[in-house]
């Protein structure tokens, strides 16, 4: 039952990062590297590095990023939603701050038994432009996870590499 419920959740987020502002749009692809910690509520916490392929559009002001993140014992398919800060005020530049958050439905494998739940949470970073077709995307995630008994919340910082075609 709560499973569906959160099926139904994600799609319809899903859906409104695809909507379309009435900017110019850039799609993209990038990989991310990012380092998660995985906090425990008995106040423990396990960390990872991860591996995940990006895809998605960013305007001057909003980002939808959709990813699949990876490592042999983390496992995450979300949507981030971005909006881009100081470009109403002092017009484009080479190094943008942003505030986002972001849902995912999530795997954890652990001995004897894997855990299926989800996480949402709130994002932030920088980023920085490394020439017409390429951006760099330094950031930190805070996510809340539910449904997985024990297991409070991740955060951790990322690294991407965004190209624009």
């Amino acid at each position: 039952m709560g499973e569906t419920i959160m099926h139904k959740y994600l799609w319809g987020i899903l859906l409104l990062g695809t909507l379309t502002f009435a900017q110019e749009q850039f799609p993209f692809v990038g990989i991310n590297i990012s380092h998660q910690t995985v906090e425990l509520e008995d106040e423990t916490s396990n960390s990872t590095n991860t591996f995940a392929l990006h895809t998605g559009k960013q305007s001057l002001r909003w980002r939808t990023t959709f990813f699949v993140d990876y490592s042999s014992d983390y496992r995450s398919i979300g949507a981030d939603f971005d909006y881009i800060l100081l470009d109403t005020m002092f017009g484009t530049s080479l190094v943008r701050p942003y505030i986002g958050t972001g849902i995912s439905y999530l795997y954890l494998e652990e001995t004897p038994k894997d855990h299926y739940g989800y996480q949402y949470g709130l994002r932030s970073g920088f980023i920085i432009y490394a020439g017409e077709r390429f951006d760099v995307d330094l950031g930190y995630h805070y996510n809340y996870v539910k449904e997985i008994e024990g297991i409070d919340r991740t955060k951790g910082a990322n690294l991407s590499l965004h190209y624009f075609y």
